[in-house]
């Protein structure tokens, strides 16, 4: 049964959902009209170029054409809604991604259908020869390679950009500051379209190769079906003959570029929705409007809706850091009757798990990587002198000419017989062992050095380190909004009900910290320098210096141990880089 406190957080999630969905499918007419002003751009006669397209865009055909793109574009953005209110999963590559994962299929049919169909739409409105499956060739029926070629682009590059954006699709980014929706819609529509013109050149170039390579067998595929010739050599016989047709390629070109930009823009309308600011009730009063609505302990706590949890987060932070007294004021008070600070522990208890948690995951996430050899710039690539070069070639041409392997010493160039007592050297199934699995390693190494394998079984050795980075914002707003009201309850803590967790705090984060100094040394040795990471622990180090600025002539009455208080030393007297 599912908790009363779930079934109002998927509420507000569905009010979201529906208006990303809603304003995605009204989008398709904005993008049919700008798709239409491309077509029917016309510098002679304006004024009719852009009366046509407007009456066009308002006709019943095209409302009757537009009705399967609308309804595809509904049931992908309920798959998108699902992909993003579930908790972003970790995969070790692409294959274990795309096998355990069934909705993933799912979703990569509905960006494969949405591509399809707008191709479908938008060569309705293209001229004759490009807008049907038929055409007409020595007296009989043909069918209209050019058609077919721009209905399969289309389901190409919806599948593309579900390849391209796979590992970064359900991560909901917020925005810095808060800023209207409308202008975070509107910001920088143009880059949109920039990025996917570029994006659709690899993507248009690697389907025209793709086609022609596999044209004929689609060819004598569809004629048999639909009963129709073939038109004897089909365009897409000659390579050099399809790519002369530069209207089809422009038209290409627009199409793919245009289900690009579509599908970018449903992925903001998504992310703009479900950023928007949303305060939490800090205290439930029965009898009130706002009696079944989840406080904000409660959202913090919903961890099957990670989305709720975020926006939980971001309202602690404004809280903590904002100039609204009353509310952190309720997080400060006592149970009546009772007396009992349940408002702070509530919040206090469920931040500490999370960073706890995401302490752990950091942890586990680091067993597998290996710290390399930090070496200074200079002391790394230090090229030898000109006499070690000579005495590097003298000693190379004496190995070689006694036939010796390269790094023995003269003195081992006559080696001493061997003694007529020593035993033959046998070996054991555990040598046998290691043998199997030295030849199965190199003969894994040698499959990852083709481009499709690499593809699907690579990974780097840091990958879910920055796979949990990535999602560190709930983490930089708990960790600062927790310092800040720690900070702030020396005047507004009446009841000094922060003082019995402040030790708990301390300590938690001091473990965050221990394992970013880890990550931070392995990054310098790896030579890589990642954003998230340097936020979070900014957000981390300015909470600590907070806490022990405030806090500092009390840390002896504080039960911590001695290490946490030489890391406490290093905040009070600022040394702590």
């Amino acid at each position: 049964m599912i908790a009363a406190q779930e079934v109002e957080c998927r509420k507000i999630c569905a009010e979201r959902f529906f208006l990303a969905i809603a304003c995605s499918t009204g989008s398709q007419f904005i993008m049919l009209g700008i798709f239409l002003l491309f077509v029917n751009f016309s510098i002679v006669h304006p004024v009719a170029w852009i009366t046509g397209s407007i009456g066009k865009i308002f006709s019943f055909y095209t409302w009757l054409c537009i009705i399967p793109l609308i309804g595809s574009v509904g049931i992908y953005g309920m798959l998108m809604a699902r992909h993003l209110a579930t908790e972003p999963r970790y995969f070790h590559n692409r294959f274990s991604m795309y096998r355990s994962n069934g909705r993933m299929v799912a979703y990569l049919g509905a960006h494969g259908i949405v591509g399809f169909l707008t191709a479908w739409l938008y060569t309705k409105f293209l001229p004759d020869g490009y807008n049907s499956i038929v055409r007409g060739c020595n007296g009989d029926w043909c069918y209209n390679d050019k058609y077919i070629f721009m209905l399969l682009s289309g389901f190409y590059t919806g599948c593309y950009y579900f390849v391209k954006e796979i590992k970064s699709s359900n991560a909901v980014l917020f925005p810095i500051a808060q800023q209207g929706k409308y202008y975070q819609i509107t910001s920088n529509l143009s880059g949109i379209f920039c990025k996917s013109l570029t994006m659709t050149i690899f993507s248009t170039a690697s389907f025209i190769f793709s086609y022609w390579m596999g044209s004929l067998v689609l060819r004598w595929t569809i004629g048999g079906v639909f009963s129709l010739n073939h038109g004897g050599e089909s365009l897409f016989g000659n390579l050099f003959a399809f790519l002369l047709d530069w209207k089809l390629l422009i038209f290409v070109w627009i199409v793919s570029s245009q289900i690009l930009s579509n599908m970018f823009l449903i992925t903001r309308f998504f992310h703009v929705f479900l950023t928007e600011y949303r305060a939490f009730p800090i205290v439930r009063i029965i009898g009130s409007s706002n009696e079944q609505e989840i406080t904000l302990a409660e959202a913090l706590a919903c961890h099957k809706v990670p989305v709720i949890q975020d926006l939980a987060c971001q309202d602690l932070f404004v809280v903590a850091n904002g100039g609204d007294v009353a509310r952190r004021r309720d997080i400060f008070t006592l149970s009546i009757p009772g007396g009992h600070p349940n408002n702070w522990k509530a919040i206090v208890s469920q931040s500490l798990q999370l960073i706890t948690e995401f302490t752990q995951k950091l942890t586990k996430s680091l067993e597998g990587c290996q710290r390399a050899p930090i070496l200074p710039a200079r002391v790394a690539f230090v090229r030898p002198t000109a006499t070690e070069m000579a005495d590097k070639i003298l000693w190379t041409q004496y190995t070689e000419g006694l036939r010796i392997r390269r790094g023995n010493y003269p003195q081992d160039i006559f080696p001493t017989p061997p003694d007529s007592t020593t035993s033959a050297k046998f070996y054991t199934l555990q040598d046998f062992r290691k043998m199997l699995s030295d030849y199965i390693a190199s003969g894994k190494r040698y499959l990852m050095t083709y481009p499709g394998i690499h593809f699907l079984f690579s990974e780097t050795p840091f990958e879910e380190v920055f796979f949990h980075l990535k999602h560190s914002q709930r983490i930089i707003w708990i960790i600062q909004a927790i310092a800040a009201l720690t900070e702030k309850s020396i005047e507004e803590d009446k009841f000094g009900v922060v003082q019995t967790d402040l030790t708990d705090i301390i300590r938690t984060f001091l473990q965050l910290k221990g394992v970013l100094d880890k990550i931070g040394n392995l990054m310098l040795g790896e030579r890589r320098i990642d954003r998230n990471f340097l936020a979070l622990k900014s957000a981390s180090r300015r909470s600590l210096y907070r806490i022990s600025n405030t806090f500092s002539p009390y840390f002896g009455d504080l039960l911590l141990s001695d290490s946490d208080l030489r890391q406490l030393s290093l905040f009070v007297t600022y040394k702590e880089a």
